[in-house]
């Protein structure tokens, strides 16, 4: 059995004498499958295909020139697996907003909300249980959320305009990425690497409130089986950070608050088996660069001042 169920008002012509241009396409090829497309304003367009077991699609459009998109597709491993069941939900309030919805596999979950005019957002999960959310209020926001492998969580909340965050996370297991955003102009890329078969699981942080704010990520632990963790809190103007971490237990964490132009730099290599790495500023133009190699290292560097600088 399948459920459709269009809300949409594009072909209903009121008292008022003008009719709602919008345009909805649902193909479902599986069973129990559901999907619900409500849309009001005009010149939006809905897209949904699923092929799989009791998959659940939604769109919710309010506006003008809206575009939403969701494909899921399953392996259809029993009509009795409950797992099977995979959703994805958009809901998009405003003008010339568009997402795009990819899974495969089971048990996956997506959700995309925006609210303001000129947001896209891309989510592309391609194995199990995965969960990917993304929140956008303002204009012209992107998210890119893509998960290759299973058991993965990327969240994104982006309030404010000219936002851009990216989270790539490949071979999963547990890999979870979280980015807060409010301001203008700020960009976050988060990058993890695990092994589905070993990782314990990487874990990567921002939070940036403010003006031209940068920060970015890479986490790499192949077949390692132990955690990383990453953190960049930002609070100011300018601000740029920067962590990598390639190995074993490396624990990394940059805050930046309370000043413009601020920049700092982490790295740990493959041999930092248990690499600990803090990054504390506090003023307007400092400047610091760590590097770690080995075994057992620890680094911790705090400046509070104006133009200072370490290495």
């Amino acid at each position: 059995m399948r459920k459709i169920i269009l809300g949409t008002a594009a072909f209903m012509i009121g008292a008022i004498g003008f009719a709602q241009n919008n345009t909805s396409t649902v193909k479902q090829d599986g069973v129990n499958e559901t999907s619900y497309v409500s849309q009001d304003g005009n010149t939006n367009k809905a897209i949904q295909y699923q092929n799989g077991l009791a998959n659940s699609t939604s769109i919710i459009q309010k506006g003008n020139g809206n575009y939403a998109n969701q494909n899921q597709v399953d392996r259809k491993i029993s009509p009795t697996y409950d797992s099977d069941v995979s959703t994805a939900n958009i809901k998009q309030i405003g003008n010339s907003n568009k997402a795009w919805q990819n899974q495969s596999y089971e048990n996956n979950w997506a959700i995309a909300e925006q609210t303001g005019n000129g947001n896209e957002s891309r989510q592309t999960q391609t194995a199990w249980a995965n969960d990917a959310k993304s929140y956008q209020s303002g204009n012209n926001n992107k998210a890119t959320q893509k998960q290759e492998a299973g058991a993965s969580i990327a969240y994104i909340n982006q309030p404010g305009n000219g936002n851009v965050a990216t989270q790539n996370q490949l071979d999963g297991k547990y890999n979870k990425a979280e980015a807060t955003q409010t301001g203008n102009g700020n960009t976050s890329l988060q990058t993890q690497r695990g092994f589905a078969a070993n990782s314990s699981y990487n874990m990567a942080k921002v939070n940036q409130s403010g003006n031209g704010n940068s920060a970015f990520q890479d986490q790499n632990n192949v077949m390692s089986g132990t955690v990383n963790y990453a953190s960049i809190i930002q609070s100011g103007n300018n601000d740029m950070a920067t962590q990598k971490q390639y190995g074993d237990d490396g624990y990394q964490r940059i805050e930046q608050k309370n000043g413009a132009g601020n920049s700092g730099f982490q790295y740990q290599d493959a041999a930092s088996a248990l690499g600990e790495a803090k990054l504390l500023q506090n003023g307007t133009n400092n400047w610091s660069q760590q590097w770690q190699y080995g075994s057992n290292n620890m680094s911790n560097v705090n400046q509070t001042g104006n133009g200072m600088w370490s290495k």
